[in-house]
């Protein structure tokens, strides 16, 4: 074997090299069951209220299933949920399942 032989399989084995070192920083994806779609948090509204806030969402009760959302909206505890768990989808996180409870406060 000569010498040119050695460097003419170093040069095209490198674009496989390095299309393997690629897939080794980047491996793929998570399989389906540990996706945050089949997860879910148990939670309590209070729970689901500070991630809100957390997110720069100010939520105010205001009685029995209202809630007052940034000052502007008027939801029911189900949209507060709701809008919650789309943040958490947008951010690649598990949704909220929430613990029955007594009234929030």
């Amino acid at each position: 074997m000569e010498i040119g032989d050695k460097q003419d399989k170093k040069v095209a084995a490198a674009p496989e090299q390095a299309h393997r070192a690629a897939t080794d920083e980047n491996p793929p994806k998570s399989s389906s069951a540990e996706s945050p779609d089949n997860l879910t948090v148990l939670a309590t509204i209070h729970d689901v209220v500070r991630y809100l806030e957390r997110n720069e969402t100010v939520v105010t009760w205001e009685g029995e299933n209202n809630f007052l959302v940034n000052g502007l909206y008027r939801e029911t505890f189900d949209q507060v949920i709701e809008r919650a768990n789309r943040m958490r989808r947008a951010q690649e996180l598990p949704c909220f399942v929430v613990l029955p409870t007594t009234a929030f406060r």
